[in-house]
């Protein structure tokens, strides 16, 4: 029997004995059937989206690599010194762990000047001064930016290579005084006026430290002199050089000046504290500015008071 209630509701009766049937739905098998409908909708609007997106034939869409099914860049070696790569001598070399080969755009061949002798490279310092340190971050050759604009900051990629040489190879101007950036595919310089001809000779660069994204550190054997516009005057600096990308420019780590009794200076290593903003130096040098230390070869640079004193731990 059918009876109407309202134009707008229908009720359905059963001309019956029986009691009426009630319909139970379990509760597990509603939250999986709106789960699995919700995710057919919004597979279906994705592929809509995509969809609209490429029917432009200039238009393409990039996806994230897990996405795309591309697997992560293996990264590169990079190796330095006194080589021997595919037959031919040189320098600075890079292989691609993905391609399974060498990465040689320009053969590196570094060179001092008024010499005979090759260009050495003594140390490698990788550059992990991105806003956001990541530790486990793969250095990948395809995410570098080639310099064709100078940068004053770094990206993350970027390598100091640092040792005795001039320029990267005999007929080559150009000079690096024992220190230049590689980012992958070629060797840069690191400003200007760290050289000077009368004083640099037999320049020896033997370690370097990053201090935050903006300075960098660098040691070893030498003495030179650069132009200092803010007082217009060349400073002295020996052995120990502050670089700053962002005013392009080398100044010394204050008017300290380390000696030895028994040896040329050199300073070996470099750390620094970014807690503490200072530099640890060690090397071979028992004296800071004719004040004979203590204990030998440890010493403290404050980058606020540019000053220099004997190490605390002694040496």
């Amino acid at each position: 029997k059918m009876t109407m209630r309202n134009s707008s509701n229908i009720l359905l009766r059963y001309a019956t004995s029986k009691r009426p049937r009630i319909l139970r739905l379990r509760p597990w098998l509603v939250t999986t059937t709106l789960g699995i409908g919700l995710g057919c909708f919004w597979t279906f609007l994705s592929l809509r989206y995509i969809r609209n997106l490429t029917k432009n034939d200039k238009a393409s869409v990039s996806l994230p690599r897990r996405l795309m099914g591309i697997p992560r860049s293996k990264g590169a070696i990079v190796i330095a010194g006194q080589i021997v790569v595919n037959d031919k001598p040189c320098n600075i070399a890079q292989y691609d762990l993905d391609h399974g080969k060498w990465i040689l755009k320009d053969r590196v061949q570094l060179s001092v000047y008024n010499t005979n002798t090759e260009g050495d490279v003594f140390s490698l310092l990788a550059n992990y001064s991105q806003p956001i340190y990541e530790p486990n971050r793969v250095f990948d050759p395809t995410m570098v930016t080639l310099p064709s604009s100078p940068r004053k900051s770094t990206d993350g990629s970027d390598i100091v290579v640092v040792g005795a040489f001039d320029t990267t190879f005999q007929t080559s101007q150009v000079t690096y005084c024992s220190v230049g950036r590689w980012d992958g595919y070629e060797l840069s310089k690191m400003g200007e006026g760290l050289c000077n001809s009368a004083l640099s000779k037999g320049m020896k660069i033997t370690t370097a430290a990053l201090a935050g994204s903006k300075d960098v550190y660098v040691a070893g054997s030498f003495e030179t002199q650069v132009w200092n516009g803010d007082w217009r005057a060349f400073v002295k600096i020996y052995n120990v050089a502050h670089f700053n990308t962002d005013r392009q420019v080398w100044l010394p780590c204050g008017p300290s000046k380390l000696g030895c009794t028994w040896c040329t200076v050199t300073v070996m290593a470099l750390a620094y504290d970014s807690t503490n903003d200072l530099l640890h130096i060690g090397g071979k040098f028992n004296s800071i500015n004719s004040y004979q230390m203590q204990g030998a070869g440890l010493a403290l640079y404050d980058p606020k008071s540019e000053s220099m004193i004997p190490h605390p731990a002694g040496g």
